[in-house]
């Protein structure tokens, strides 16, 4: 972990946070088009991919009701396919007693499952955290599931890191203080323009004390509808760029 201040941005060794790879049934196995403002699912290799049933939850608060998580469920299960998605839009905070539940009736079910939390602003889907319930096995509390990408939104970081720092940079913000208790899948839509998007290098800044560390796999791809997506098992604000920092 590294801590910026001044006069010692180039002085302290920052530590690599590894990042596993989120699970394959964080991803569904078709495409959405692009007429649809939603993140294709579609991954970049050519590995495991599972079929998917989805319905979408309308509930803007911290929970997915009990009927919602079954009825998707459901739906899986008569579609015959392998995994179940559940969809929330523009939820707060989703509880781990909400994403275990989750996971045991998809278990009973003999299907698996993954929830699509969605920012959509009108009918464009801003960004999605994909997670995966079986991992909540141990999980506490709650999961913030806020990102955007707004300049008011991400001004402290970048504003941290345009001042220590001669990299071009790109910057989410996750609404999420610290570790999410299991890895998280992100899909935003955010200006890379100015960046080489073969070679992005990720790091996670954390406001209170002023530290960021380095996402060593984020697993990054982007999607034919140019959402980027890659995985993180800590919230905070993320700084893309494409090369090493280069302190000023």
């Amino acid at each position: 972990m590294r801590k910026l201040t001044s006069g010692m941005a180039a002085l302290a060794l920052c530590v690599d946070l590894s990042v596993p790879s989120f699970a394959a049934t964080g991803y569904a196995s078709d495409t959405i088009d692009r007429d649809d403002y939603r993140p294709s699912t579609t991954t970049s290799s050519s590995s495991d991919r599972t079929q998917t049933s989805t319905s979408t939850t309308e509930k803007a608060e911290t929970q997915l009701t009990t009927s919602k998580v079954s009825s998707s469920i459901s739906s899986a299960v008569r579609s015959g396919n392998s995994t179940a998605t559940v969809e929330v839009r523009n939820a707060k905070t989703i509880d781990a007693d909400t994403l275990k539940e989750v996971a045991a009736q998809a278990e009973q079910s003999g299907v698996a499952a993954t929830i699509h939390a969605d920012q959509v602003e009108g009918n464009r889907v801003i960004a999605r955290l994909y997670i995966d319930p079986a991992q909540a096995a141990n999980l506490t509390g709650t999961i913030d599931l806020s990102a955007s990408v707004d300049e008011e939104s991400t001004k402290v970081a970048t504003d941290v890191f345009n001042k220590f720092f001669e990299n071009e940079i790109a910057a989410i913000h996750l609404g999420q203080n610290g570790s999410y208790g299991m890895n998280i899948g992100v899909a935003v839509k955010v200006d890379l323009s100015n960046l080489d998007v073969e070679n992005l290098q990720f790091f996670v800044y954390n406001r209170e004390t002023n530290t960021y560390v380095t996402l060593t796999a984020p697993n990054y791809y982007i999607d034919a509808n140019g959402y980027l997506h890659f995985d993180t098992p800590v919230g905070g604000d993320v700084i893309i760029s494409d090369q090493p920092l280069t302190a000023k």
